[in-house]
């Protein structure tokens, strides 16, 4: 049906090219006499200010409108004047929004609902197909309506729109996933001055801008365009893919604030961006249900805050909220988490900050370290009974207080506040300027609010749904089903039955069971209920998807349903069994030792078997003195949060090997002491596996530097490589790989140096090696022997930067790849016995063309020397290579 309450041109189709001419005469006609009422006025309001002034009127009037208007508006004349001239200068990105007129329609349908409800309650359904223009390109997307409260939507025409882009379209700003909003909904530069703040301290944030919007010819003028939850988000932010998860708010959407917000938070559902594609990508679902596993543990109790949160990043998070005094950001709802796969820990993303008070105001949120106490749970593991406070959740562990009080103390300080203002000036003035061009009257008032503020907490805590069931078990053989059923509301309710909506099973219980409240602030309290699930031989066998639980509100007659989570909602010895939360063990193995004057954990020279898992804490050195021949057996792994020191001699190397190839390698994470290998002979070794933590290499150091020389890393097995550098500085130097199982070093967002080295046999068995793999690094690289690799002698991506001299590269079936924004400048480059020399080409579309410059190449029975990609960039010796090949990617990659 149509919507009378909107403009009915708008979304309707042209009628017509000679109207459509005409129309734009007339708006041309129209702006000019618009321009001229408007500098008409404007000079009056020049002269009529003047007036005021002289008689004092003036400031009795600003006097009134800085008690009664908000901070964020002037009613200056002349400054409003200023502004707006001064914005013409500025020409913000233009996208242009097609919407259908049935589609519109609809979404104007979806907007008189929340209208009359006061919210929107959105869903999957409420997309519509749409086209947006943006820099020549026509870009098939789907929108729809966004925004919990009428601020995204109470304006005839200036809604919000939650926009997807198709898959097989360019990426727009490198986002697939994005809103575009007013920005009054977010605050005007509040969000865009928080996302910068946040993002330069190293919290995860989102890509945040102003653009000039156009929705079916009506210019809306400055939007806010906000980046989604997706991976491009992830991998904009240099991260290895991982879920993002958060406590969804559909009781909140359903209930309001009539719950009170303790049971908000202890009974919402944990649940993932990427929900849709978990089903799609097991590696993927297996970390959702680790950082489900983590997030969960958590609310129980059952871990602490820095076994759960990268602290640091937690700290910086929590200080800066407190910075901007609404406690907006750390609510709850608003509150998404990034899993790190490498450190299994979670990191907080800055979302909808909004906001930005100071201490005079009523709504200032005082600094939610206040009346906490950092007094670890004792015992650790905590029962459901226990109440559920969500920030004291926080700051009951010592080691996070200490952390957010540091980073309070150093994100008060004037000069880093100054500091930051300063970086952001040439940014800063531009979006200004985009905003005023639409709100000329708008003032930035937030930096003299945030140098008065202290830090402030809020938090909204909000349930899920009534009820909540989980599988337990499915048992075919017995025909029995066990669902772990809890009540998440303040009501009793009763436990009629399930059914299945694949199979048609529908089975009754003999008698209801009775649930019984839940307890404010507490966790949702299970209770094991078993169904028969057959009441016939000839009824197919149900999976564990599709089951729902019938259930009603005690004492009344209606029913309903809710649907199960076909997983457990706690796994059994979760925190007991995960392998990073174990404790640091070496004072168990009795050949280690402790030099206590210079906290150094030494292995002696002589041979030594590790049977099970090493782990040696942050705090120390891990010292191997020359000789020591260590043998990883029974899957065990070397973890260490503190710097290793390998220290073998020309005579008397250091060996680590598995007799049994079983032996896991070792990884460092978050050492920030450098490391030493020096003459080290690594052998048959694995990749890193503990429990559902993985590493794609034996040898992986993260976030923790380390130098490499005179080496040697022999036949591993499983890994993806050999050796795996990540967000770390490095240098290596005459080191040997031979026979890898696929890629010898993988370089992920690092700086370092390789030279003299040999790589022979990297990933020949499966055809898939690189020898040198560089992501997102800065690698200077020279003296370089590669032979027989499996794929690739030297592969640049996702913005890596090489500069690289004599190096030689025999029988590969690529010499160099450059790719998605790499560069590299490589002399003396001598290619051998290879299919292709050198390739430049895109394989991200959301990264771009490549560049790659050689001098003094030499190119021996290569088959094809160069291929270029159009768009991408291949000099030698200072003259172009003619970049015309297409589809480059699908010549080397299998992208079924």
């Amino acid at each position: 049906m149509e919507i009378d309450q909107i403009d009915r041109n708008v979304g309707e189709p042209p009628v017509g090219l000679p109207n459509q001419r005409r129309r734009s005469t007339l708006r041309r006609v129209l702006r000019a006499i618009l321009s001229v009422v408007i500098a008409l006025l404007i000079m009056g309001g020049v002269a009529v200010g003047v007036f005021l002034s002289q008689s004092g009127l003036m400031d009795k009037a600003i006097g009134w409108a800085q008690r009664n208007m908000p901070d964020y508006i002037t009613i200056n004349p002349i400054q409003i004047a200023f502004n707006y001239f001064d914005s013409l200068g500025t020409s913000p990105d233009q996208i242009v929004l097609d919407i259908k007129y049935a589609d519109y329609q609809k979404l104007a349908y979806k907007r008189a609902q929340a209208l009359e409800a006061g919210i929107l309650v959105a869903s999957p359904d409420d997309f519509v197909p749409a086209t947006i223009e943006y820099q020549g390109d026509q870009i098939k997307v789907k929108v729809r309506l966004k925004g919990d409260f009428s601020d995204h939507w109470s304006d005839p025409y200036r809604w919000s729109f939650r926009v997807q882009v198709n898959n097989n379209f360019q990426p727009i700003m490198g986002m697939r996933e994005f809103s575009l909003q007013s920005p009054g909904t977010r605050g005007y530069l509040n969000e865009w001055v928080a996302q910068q703040m946040f993002g330069r301290l190293g919290v995860m944030n989102l890509r945040y801008d102003f653009i000039h919007l156009t929705v079916n010819g009506r210019q809306l003028g400055a939007y806010a365009i906000e980046e989604g939850f997706s991976k491009e988000l992830v991998e904009n932010d240099q991260k290895r893919e991982g879920p993002t998860i958060r406590f969804r708010d559909d009781t909140l959407l359903t209930f309001g604030l009539a719950i009170g917000p303790e049971d908000l938070f202890s009974s919402s559902q944990i649940d993932s961006f990427q929900s849709s594609q978990l089903s799609q990508d097991d590696t993927q679902f297996q970390l959702f249900l680790q950082a489900k596993d983590l997030l969960e543990s958590f609310r129980r109790g059952e871990l602490a805050t820095h076994q759960v949160f990268d602290t640091e990043k937690l700290a910086t998070f929590f200080a800066l909220s407190d910075l901007f005094g609404s406690g907006h950001p750390i609510g709850f709802v608003n509150m998404r988490f990034y899993y790190n796969p490498v450190t299994s820990l979670l990191e907080p993303i800055i979302y909808d900050v909004n906001f930005i008070f100071s201490p005079d105001n009523k709504k200032f949120v005082e600094p939610i370290g206040l009346n906490r106490s950092p007094v670890l749970l004792s015992p650790l593991k905590a029962s459901v009974a226990m109440p559920l406070e969500y920030n004291n959740l926080f700051f009951r562990d010592p080691q996070f207080f200490a952390a957010y009080m540091q980073a309070l103390d150093r994100l008060s300080q004037s000069e880093w506040l100054n500091s930051f203002f300063t970086d952001i000036q040439a940014d800063y003035t531009r979006g200004l300027k985009i905003l005023h061009r639409s709100y000329p009257w708008y003032v930035f008032s937030g930096r003299n609010i945030l140098s008065q503020n202290q830090f402030y907490i809020q938090t909204l805590l909000h349930p899920q749904q009534p009820a909540q069931a989980y599988l337990a078990d499915l048992n075919t053989e017995k025909k029995q089903l066990k669902l772990d059923v809890g009540n998440a509301q303040r009501f009793p309710i009763e436990i009629l039955g399930v059914k299945h909506t694949v199979s048609g099973i529908d089975i009754n219980l003999p008698s209801p069971i009775l649930l019984p409240p839940k307890s404010a602030s507490r966790a949702v309290d299970f209770s094991e209920v078993s169904f028969p699930i057959y009441s016939s031989s000839t009824l197919p066998v149900p999976v564990s998807a599709g089951w729902e639980v019938k259930y009603r509100m005690f004492g009344l007659s209606d029913t309903a349903t809710i649907a199960v989570t076909a997983w457990d909602y706690l796994s059994e010895n979760f925190a007991k069994n995960d392998f990073l939360r174990q404790s640091s063990n070496w004072q168990q193995f009795n050949f280690l030792s402790l030099s206590s004057d210079s906290k150094e954990i030494i292995i002696r020279s002589g041979r030594w078997q590790i049977s099970r898992n090493l782990i040696v804490p942050a705090g120390y050195t891990f010292r191997v003195e020359a000789g020591a021949n260590i043998d990883l057996t029974n899957s065990a792994v070397l973890l260490s949060y503190s710097p290793i020191q390998l220290l073998g001699e020309e005579s008397k190397p250091v060996t680590v090997s598995s007799s049994d190839s079983t032996g896991q390698g070792i990884a460092v994470i978050g050492a920030k002491q450098r490391s030493k290998m020096i003459n080290v002979n690594f052998n048959n070794l694995s990749l890193v596996k503990q429990g559902s933590w993985q590493l794609t290499s034996s040898i992986t150091f993260y976030e923790s530097p380390v130098d490499i020389s005179n080496c040697q890393f022999v036949s591993n097995s499983l890994a993806d490589d050999y050796l795996n550098i990540i967000r770390s500085s490095f240098s290596i130097d005459q080191v040997l790989f031979n026979n890898t199982a696929a890629d010898a070093i993988d370089i992920d967002f690092s700086n370092g140096k390789i030279s003299e080295s040999i790589f022979t046999a990297c990933g020949v068995g499966g055809g898939n090696g690189d020898c040198l793999d560089l992501s997102g690094s800065v690698v200077e690289v020279s003296d370089i022997q590669i032979v027989l690799p499996g794929d690739k002698g030297i592969s640049l991506g996702e913005r890596a930067q090489i500069k690289a001299d004599s190096i030689s590269i025999d029988r590969a079936h690529i010499g160099v790849a450059s790719k998605d924004l790499s560069t590299g400048e490589i002399s003396n480059l001598v290619v051998s016995n290879t299919a292709v020399g050198v390739a430049v080409f895109v394989k991200k579309s959301e990264y771009g063309p490549a560049t790659l410059t050689l001098t003094s190449p030499k190119l021996i029975d290569v088959a094809t020397n160069y291929i270029v990609e159009r768009g991408s960039r291949l000099l030698v010796d200072g003259r172009a290579v003619s970049a015309s090949a297409t589809d480059v990617a699908d010549m080397f990659y299998d992208h079924n």
